[in-house]
């Protein structure tokens, strides 16, 4: 049962499995399956002989905080859980008590997918300092799955946009923008987007995002972006800069003399 439990976590690879605790049952699982098909005939290679999957994310430095496999049993046995979690925006952890769905890998992440008064949540692994179990078992909003829960959790959090910025880029970090925005960033095609008409090297970008802060995303262009509104987010990007100027108008000590200093010879 636990081999047939592992074909059904689609998605995850090696280094997943063993963060779950169950590198040896996926396996063993694999073992017997490609033991059945390993003779059979074909003019095509198998494709998992020319597939691979690695759900780590670039410049990915390693698991932090909880382990997946330290919560998945509470989890497994339906029960409510006291969790100790901070939030990203604040200083110290508190206690809540939530209904857990089951557990998301995402992008190289560990989630505790849950509902916090009826409504879902998703709580990251890292910053999921403690948890208890309580006796009374989980209580769910009827019909809804964990796979129900993970989409309607990940298309509201990548749908959502209180706010949308437009601008002008050079348009040799269109790709890059791209990259490091995902969906949250439209590059237009020449003729569209708002005003006004992007020069000849550049492109007319949108950012969505859900509140003002979120401008920050785009100080890594410097001066290749030209905010043209809303007037709010060109002022705040402005603070920022000036932020930044001002953490770098005065040298350090180390900064100061007139060339590198050595050690005297011995």
């Amino acid at each position: 049962p636990a081999e047939r439990d592992q074909l059904a976590l689609h998605g995850l690879d090696d280094r997943q499995r063993h963060q779950l605790g169950a590198a040896a049952e996926g396996r063993r699982a694999r073992e017997k399956v490609a033991a059945r098909t390993a003779g059979a005939p074909g003019p095509l290679l198998p494709l998992s002989a020319v597939v691979t999957t690695d759900s780590r994310p670039w410049f990915w430095s390693g698991t932090q905080g909880l382990e997946p496999s330290a919560l998945a049993g509470d989890v497994r046995r339906g029960v409510r859980l006291r969790i100790r979690y901070r939030r990203a925006a604040e200083s110290a952890p508190t206690w809540q008590l939530v209904d857990p769905y089951g557990l998301l890998a995402k992008a190289g992440r560990w989630y505790l997918v849950a509902d916090s008064s009826g409504t879902p949540r998703l709580y990251s692994l890292e910053r999921l300092t403690e948890w208890r179990p309580t006796t009374s078992p989980r209580r769910l909003r009827p019909g809804i799955s964990l796979a129900d829960a993970v989409a309607e959790l990940t298309t509201g959090w990548e749908t959502a946009a209180g706010l949308r910025i437009h601008g002008l880029l050079a348009a040799r970090h269109a790709e890059r923008a791209r990259r490091i925005l995902g969906s949250r960033v439209t590059v237009h095609r020449t003729g569209e987007g708002p005003a006004p008409t992007p020069g000849p090297d550049q492109v007319a970008i949108t950012l969505s995002c859900r509140d003002l802060e979120e401008v920050r995303q785009l100080l890594p262009f410097g001066a290749d972006l030209l905010i043209t509104a809303p007037p709010e987010a060109r002022s705040r990007l402005r603070e920022l800069a000036a932020e930044v100027v001002s953490q770098y108008a005065e040298p350090q000590p180390a900064d100061k003399g007139t060339g590198p200093s050595h050690p005297a010879p011995s």
